[in-house]
């Protein structure tokens, strides 16, 4: 919920979205914090928005298993909101991305590893280029690690907060949980490196500006790019 530009950050990834010319959206939501789907339901905009809640804080692959029943089996755009983007509809790119090659996509783009913030909430990626000129992820590493480039990676690019992913990926997530202790977190990145590793996660690279609104240092550059004025 914190403001950039006179509103949230929610409300910048839900204009996304809409102009991406998707038409719904969901909102996994802290059960502990009805304040984010008041503030929702007082978006103004096309989609058709519904709410779900993750009742423990256990990663973004949780939250997303959360909303396994609203999604029916079908494929699904993820927009992280804590990850804004100032350019070309980034969601808009990766889907374009997966219609393309009707693979699962994942934004990425580049990096300067001289000025890499010290606690960017970094998702490390590398590249191959496949046999149709398109562009395939082969590694992507947990942030956790806190490692600045990918196994194998010959330039610094990294995930971008926004993916395609197919009705089918619960199976991965599934797979991945059975591994983990009771409480502990379940990753999105778990389920795209079992893809990347299978050659099976698309690129899409990203040309515009990214900021790291989870950490203090990215969300003070993008208030200061996005001034309060009326």
């Amino acid at each position: 919920m914190l403001p950039v530009g006179l509103k949230p950050l929610l409300f910048h990834a839900l204009d996304e979205i809409a102009d991406a010319g998707l038409l719904r959206a969901v909102i996994v939501t802290n059960p502990h914090k009805p304040m984010v789907e008041a503030a929702a339901r007082h978006w103004h905009g096309p989609l058709e928005l519904e709410f779900v809640p993750q009742p423990q804080p256990r990663g973004v692959g949780h939250a997303l298993a959360c909303a396994r029943d609203l999604l029916g089996g079908a494929p699904f755009a993820v927009a992280l909101t804590d990850q804004l983007h100032v350019g070309a509809n980034a969601l808009r790119t990766v889907v374009d991305a997966y219609r393309a090659t009707r693979l699962p996509s994942l934004l990425v783009h580049g990096y300067d590893e001289t000025t890499l913030l010290p606690h960017a909430t970094l998702e490390p990626v590398s590249l191959a280029m496949a046999a149709d000129r398109s562009l395939r992820v082969t590694d992507i590493t947990d942030r956790s690690t806190g490692r600045p480039r990918a196994e194998g990676a010959t330039e610094p690019v990294a995930a971008g907060g926004r993916f395609v992913l197919p009705g089918g990926i619960f199976s991965e997530f599934d797979a991945a949980e059975r591994s983990l202790a009771p409480w502990a977190e379940l990753s999105h990145v778990t389920a795209l490196q079992r893809l990347a590793w299978r050659g099976e996660l698309a690129a899409a690279r990203y040309t515009g500006t990214r900021f790291d609104c989870a950490i203090p240092e990215g969300y003070h550059a993008a208030v200061a790019a996005f001034p309060a004025s009326a």
